[in-house]
Formats: C-alpha cells, sequence, structure tokens
C-alpha cells in the first residue's frame, strides 16, 4: 500500500473516532442540591448528627459575584438560640476557583467586626468582595466562610458581644460550609476574627469541644478582641461621646437577656436604645455628650450587669487549638489594656497561645499591620507546626 494512501486511511480513521466521541453522551450534569427547611424539633447541642436537619443545617445556597479567581454562594443556615430552639442565620461561602486539593479546601471561618444592629448592616449584603482578607485566603487555597450572626439580616435582635450568639452562630457557618457539595470544603478548619468578630473567634474556640465536638478545629485568630468585658467597660464606655458604642451592647442585651433598662439609662439614653436598633455602625449624632445623659449609672453597678460582663469575657475554658492574638497599641475602641488583662485569664487555661502587640496600629490599621502574622500563623497551624508568631503566654508574663 503507497504512503499517501496509508496516511489517507489513518486521517479517515482519527476522523471517525472523533466524531463518534462527539457524538456519544455527554457526562450527565450533578444533580441540583437540595436543601431544607430548619428542624425547629432538633435542638441537641454537640449531636453531629442534628447537622443534618438542625444546627448547622444548609436551607439554602445561591451563586453570588465573587472577585477574580473565586466562586462565591449566599448562604442561610440554621443555628441554635438561647433557649436551644432553631433559628436561621445568613452568611457567605468563597472557594478558589478550581479543582480542589484531595480531601477539600482548608476552611477559614472568619467572624466580622461590629456592623450594627439593623438588618440592612449584615455583611452578606455587600457581597463576597467586602470579607477581610479574602483575597489573600483565596490565593492561598483556602475556602472561606463568613456569617452574619444571628439576628443580622433574620428575625431578632442580634447578640452584641454575646459570646454565646456569636460562637453558635460562627461554629454552625462552619457545618453549613461543609454541606455545600458544590464548595468540597476539607474537615480541616481555621477561625478568625477582628474586633467584635474576635470576640466570636474565642468564644466559638470555647464552645467547640462541647457543641461542635465534630469540628476539626486546627487554629483560632482573634485581632482586637473584646476580651475582659468588664475591664472595656470601665475603660471606654464611662468616656464623654462614648454612647454611641455602649449603646448598641446595651440595646441588644435588653432584647437577648431581657434585660430591664430603666435603672440603668435615662430618658434620653432610652431614645438612643430604640434609635441603634436599626442603625448600622457609625457615630450617632444623637448619643454624643456627657456619658451622664445617657445612663444612669454604670453597667459594672447593676449585679444583673456585671454578671452578664463575666458571662461574656473570653478565657473561660480552653481552646482544643492554637490561638493567636493581635492587639493595636493605638486602638481607641478596644484599648490595649483591655486586651492585656485579658490575657491573663487566656493564658490560664490555653497552653498554646501567641499574642503580638503592633505599638502604632490603631483600630482599623491592625488588619494591615498584622496581616502578615496571621498568614503564617494559620499556615504554621494548618501544617501541624509550633508558630513563632508573636510571643508566648510565658514570655508575656
Amino acid at each position: 500500500m503507497r504512503p499517501m494512501i496509508k496516511a489517507a486511511i489513518a486521517a479517515a480513521t482519527i476522523a471517525a473516532a472523533v466524531l463518534l466521541a462527539g457524538c456519544s453522551d455527554p457526562e450527565p450534569e450533578p444533580p441540583p442540591q437540595v436543601f431544607s427547611d430548619c428542624d425547629t424539633s432538633a435542638t441537641e447541642n454537640g449531636d453531629a448528627g442534628a447537622a443534618e436537619s438542625g444546627a448547622g443545617g444548609l436551607t439554602e445556597g445561591e451563586s453570588t459575584l465573587a472577585p477574580e479567581g473565586a466562586l462565591a454562594w449566599t448562604i442561610r443556615y440554621c443555628s441554635t438560640a438561647r433557649d436551644d430552639s432553631i433559628l436561621e442565620v445568613t452568611g457567605l461561602l468563597a472557594t478558589p476557583d478550581g479543582d480542589a486539593p484531595e480531601g477539600g479546601w482548608p476552611l477559614v471561618a472568619f467572624a466580622h467586626g461590629t456592623a450594627g444592629l439593623g438588618d440592612q448592616c449584615a455583611p452578606s449584603v455587600d457581597g463576597a468582595e467586602k470579607v477581610l482578607y479574602l483575597d489573600a485566603w483565596i490565593e492561598a487555597g483556602y475556602a472561606v466562610v463568613a456569617s452574619d450572626y444571628a439576628g443580622l439580616g433574620t428575625d431578632g435582635v442580634p447578640g452584641f458581644l454575646v459570646g454565646e450568639s456569636e460562637g453558635r452562630s460562627v461554629l454552625d457557618s462552619i457545618r453549613a460550609a461543609r454541606g455545600m457539595s458544590a464548595a468540597n470544603v476539607s474537615p480541616s478548619t481555621m477561625i478568625v476574627g477582628y474586633s467584635q468578630g474576635g470576640h466570636a473567634a474565642l468564644f466559638a474556640g470555647e464552645l467547640a469541644p462541647t457543641y461542635a465536638p465534630e469540628i476539626e478545629l486546627a487554629a483560632v485568630a482573634a485581632l482586637a478582641p473584646p476580651t475582659d468585658l468588664t475591664e472595656l467597660v470601665n475603660v471606654r464606655f464611662n468616656e464623654p461621646n462614648s454612647f454611641d458604642t455602649a449603646a448598641p451592647l446595651i440595646a441588644s442585651w435588653v432584647a437577648y437577656y431581657g434585660q430591664d433598662p430603666t435603672s440603668l439609662v435615662t430618658a434620653r439614653g432610652a431614645e438612643v436604645l430604640d434609635i441603634v436598633l436599626d442603625e448600622c455602625t457609625g457615630r450617632l449624632p444623637e448619643a454624643q455628650g456627657p456619658v451622664a445623659q445617657f445612663l444612669n449609672s454604670s453597667l459594672t453597678d447593676i449585679p444583673e450587669w456585671a454578671a452578664l460582663l463575666e458571662e461574656n469575657s473570653t478565657g473561660q475554658v480552653a481552646i482544643e487549638a492554637p490561638v493567636f492574638i493581635g492587639q493595636g497599641g493605638r486602638d481607641n475602641l478596644v484599648p490595649v489594656e483591655v486586651t492585656r488583662l485579658g490575657l491573663t485569664d487566656l493564658c490560664a487555661v490555653n497552653e498554646d497561645l501567641r499574642y503580638r502587640e503592633y505599638p502604632g496600629a490603631t483600630h482599623g490599621g491592625l488588619r494591615l499591620a498584622a496581616a502578615e502574622d496571621l498568614a503564617q500563623f494559620l499556615a504554621d497551624s494548618l501544617a501541624g507546626q509550633p508558630s513563632r508568631v508573636g510571643d508566648d503566654c510565658a514570655s508575656l508574663n
């Protein structure tokens, strides 16, 4: 057979194979994920099985805009209220846009800073691009889930600086992220929080062994966390023009705990509490002036309020993962002396805690100042290596 004829036959054979391949049935699309409603009868905390329809159950996942190189979804999921009844929480979930590594994307659960008490203040409303450090985490190959916290964007009033409410919202967001089949999230989980979210992250770490023992917690990091709430009130809430900071906590705790504010706030203070329930974070003109115009006494002087401040201070129990705390030296919202005092309790119960101060950093400036150390701490912890970021508790004493 002549070479030219052989070549023609070979070409025809290849073309026929290609044509047959094109006519074959395409791979079937994966079936759409089916979401269920929150099962209000499932209230057993710490039961991993309850995540199917109770705490941590995913009720909605809808694709949303994402930064380049990422995929993102808005999510709704189930968590538990103070009385252990089931409620719904909103948030965001993002992953790198590509093939996940074997076992799935390691997960960062991000706890956001103070947003306000009005439903319109929920961070998920602003989209995935507004999540702090999202680009860096996506580039590092992490998935990210960011809870709005219970009551923010959903029914009820958010539990502002209520450790139980914040911590449960964060832990159940982790369960929900693992329930999103399209996200392909691995069991390895790191919790990171900033400002109010630092408080939430530490409480999530403390609650994890009893509330969500199935979560494989690799690290907990908190930037500018309100740790000792009694000290925060003594240092911060008694300053002039500070009631715009105190009002969200008081209004939230009145709703969450059923506290009676009549002996605590003046008539003018009560008016501000009504306003702040529908406001986002920012300076309230109505809340400016000497603190005596708004408060009849300090929260620490009323036994019921003082007890709640103690209950919602961090360092209650050990966190079963390495912990990093970063604090700005020029922070006027969460003063450095508050964090230093809180470290006493945190170091008393945590064996692996690292702390670093950034002397020139303000509250907002800390986010950039601590970024490199935070990234290193997470990478070390995920790899199972002792981190050398910051100082350990022995060096602080």
